[in-house]
C-alpha cells in the first residue's frame, strides 16, 4: 500500500512537471511570436512572385491597374540595410524572379518575346542570355547555372546556361504526342 501511495505520487509530480514545461514552453512560444515584426518594402502599384536568397528580397511590380496592360519592373529589398532599389526600367519585366546569391533572373516579355535576362548586384550589369526567340520562360538559378523552359524547336524543353563558362547546353529533347 505504501509502495502504491509513493508510486501515485511520484506519477502526479511527474504529470504537475510535465504540464508546467508545456505551460512554459507555449507562453514562451507566445511571446515570441509576439515579438515578431512585419516590415512592409512595397507601398504602390501590385506586387508578385517573392524570392529570397540571404537578406535579399525580389519581387515583380506591376505599376498599373490591370496585369494585361500594366508595366511590370523588379525589385529588391536589402534586409541589412532597409533599402528598396529598383532593379529594371524597361516595363517589361516577367515572371518569376529569382534570386541567388548576388544575381537576379526574369523573363522578359518585350516585343513580344520573351527572353531570359540576369542582374548582378555587386557590378549593377544586366545581360540577356537567351538568343532573339519567341519563348523562353520560368527561369531559376543556383550557383552559376541558369535553367529556363524554352520553345526555340517548337517544343517545350529545358534549356541551362553556365555564367562560368558562357555556355548554354539544352538538356531535354522533347516530342509533343499527337
Amino acid at each position: 500500500m505504501e509502495l502504491n501511495k509513493k508510486s501515485h505520487s511520484m506519477a502526479l509530480a511527474s504529470s504537475a512537471l510535465v504540464l508546467f514545461l508545456i505551460l512554459i514552453s507555449s507562453t514562451a512560444s507566445a511571446a515570441s511570436l509576439s515579438a515578431i515584426a512585419e516590415t512592409r518594402i512595397t507601398n504602390h502599384g501590385t506586387a508578385s512572385n517573392p524570392d529570397i536568397y540571404g537578406d535579399k528580397i525580389v519581387w515583380l511590380n506591376y505599376t498599373s491597374v490591370s496585369y494585361s496592360n500594366g508595366f511590370s519592373n523588379i525589385y529588391m529589398y536589402d534586409l541589412s540595410t532597409s533599402k528598396k532599389i529598383q532593379i529594371t526600367t524597361s516595363g517589361s519585366a516577367g515572371s518569376p524572379v529569382a534570386i541567388y546569391d548576388d544575381r537576379i533572373v526574369w523573363e522578359d516579355d518585350g516585343y513580344e518575346k520573351r527572353q531570359i535576362y540576369v542582374y548582378n548586384i555587386s557590378d549593377s550589369t544586366e545581360i540577356k542570355i537567351t538568343p532573339d526567340n519567341l519563348s523562353q520562360q520560368r527561369p531559376d538559378i543556383y550557383g552559376d547555372r541558369i535553367v529556363w523552359q524554352d520553345q526555340r524547336n517548337g517544343n517545350p524543353d529545358i534549356f541551362m546556361y553556365n555564367l562560368s563558362t558562357q555556355k548554354e547546353i539544352q538538356i531535354t529533347t522533347s516530342r509533343l504526342i499527337q
